[in-house]
């Protein structure tokens, strides 16, 4: 599955907190470099305050310099972040983009640079704009005990957050571990999604005779080995639900409206009973799969051949397949029913084709040259 339910905010959330906390620590090594590093302004302090210089003028004086200085940072970051950004769009198979068309980054980058300025600069700043003349001139200056606690406190706190993120790494490692490794149940390899829009605008003329005439030219195709439609794909998204009533529960599942070579293409596989087959007539007008959370959520022990109620149709499980993450790894797998008549459901638009190894250029290609015909 390419998302869950809700993967896209819950990774705009996670990024925003990344992001956030490496702003934290890069705030805090400025502020303890920068009181480290005290003592080599402490005389140049003491002389423009015996010259008449107030402290809120220092503090000001110093704050400038702090707020160029991340300017320049930003500017070297954002060149990097340009330059970086096609490579990471490539690894991660996103397409992510510094400047928008509404360009609000030129409104939110000096916001932010004048956050982290206040932030990073002021305690320093008033470290330094406080240092007295007399014992500072006199090379009797050294760091208050309140300015040791801070750098302490602070690299202590830098130290949990570092922590913080090594647990999380490794965290996400088992979890991309656990998902390279484990079994979707279903196949998305040499398998293409076309939604084909034409029949998605004028819906009231698509149906199963319709897909037919279409699945028939498609499969003259060389390299297509089987192709179907449905109402959604296993792409992550959530799908239509309706209630049905069997064995005395009545409960509201989701549905999914398909086609034959439906589970033969995306390699799902069974568990109990036949998939849909052109073999058997009434399978276009009252059956149905199910699938083994739905077995589950009825509480069915024989469901073959048992009777489901949904869409003022009496449906009969004609067989059971074994789950598959259709909505990725963000959820568990939901009771699902699958006709291939579904009056209560979503007009089938979905096409997926299972094309062959090697050949998946050449199909394409001539599947894009036939499309207006088909």
């Amino acid at each position: 599955p390419l998302a869950g339910n809700d993967a896209p905010y819950k990774i705009l959330v996670a990024l925003s907190v990344l992001g956030i906390l490496i702003l934290v620590i890069a705030c805090i090594n400025f502020t303890n470099l920068s009181i480290a590093q005290a003592t080599k302004r402490a005389k140049e302090v003491g002389i423009k305050k015996v010259m008449g210089a107030f402290r809120s003028q220092l503090t000001f004086q110093f704050l400038v310099e702090i707020f160029i200085q991340c300017t320049v940072a930003t500017i070297f970051a954002l060149i990097a972040a340009e330059l970086l950004l096609p490579a990471f769009n490539n690894l991660f198979h996103v397409q992510l983009s510094i400047w928008h068309i509404d360009n609000n980054l030129f409104w939110q980058l000096p916001v932010v640079l004048s956050l982290i300025t206040l932030i990073a600069g002021i305690y320093p700043a008033m470290v330094l704009s406080g240092f007295k003349p007399a014992l500072v001139l006199k090379g009797n200056f050294s760091t208050s005990r309140q300015s040791s606690w801070l750098r302490n406190g602070l690299l202590v706190f830098q130290f949990s957050i570092a922590v913080t993120f090594i647990i999380g790494l490794l965290i996400i490692n088992s979890q991309l571990k656990y998902m390279r490794t484990q079994d979707l149940g279903f196949t998305t390899n040499q398998v293409v999604y076309i939604k084909n829009l034409t029949l998605f605008n004028n819906p009231s003329k698509f149906g199963s005779l319709n897909f037919e005439s279409v699945r028939d030219k498609v499969l003259k195709i060389p390299g297509i080995k089987s192709a179907t439609v449905a109402s959604d794909i296993p792409n992550g998204a959530e799908n239509g639900t309706n209630s049905y009533t069997t064995n005395g529960v009545k409960a509201n599942i989701d549905f999914v409206d398909v086609e034959f070579d439906y589970f033969e293409t995306l390699n799902i596989k069974l568990k109990e009973g036949r998939f849909f087959s052109n073999a058997f007539k009434t399978d276009t007008a009252n059956s149905l799969v199910i699938n083994e959370s739905a077995v589950a959520k009825y509480g069915l022990k024989d469901p073959i051949g048992k009777t489901i109620r949904g869409c003022n149709i009496d449906y009969k499980i004609v067989g059971v397949a074994k789950d598959f993450k259709a909505q990725g790894f963000e959820s568990a797998v939901q009771p699902t029913i699958y006709a291939i008549k579904n009056p209560c459901g979503n007009y089938k638009t979905q096409i997926m084709l299972k094309i062959e190894e090697n050949k998946m250029a050449d199909a394409l290609a001539v599947l894009k040259a036939q499309w207006p015909q088909i």
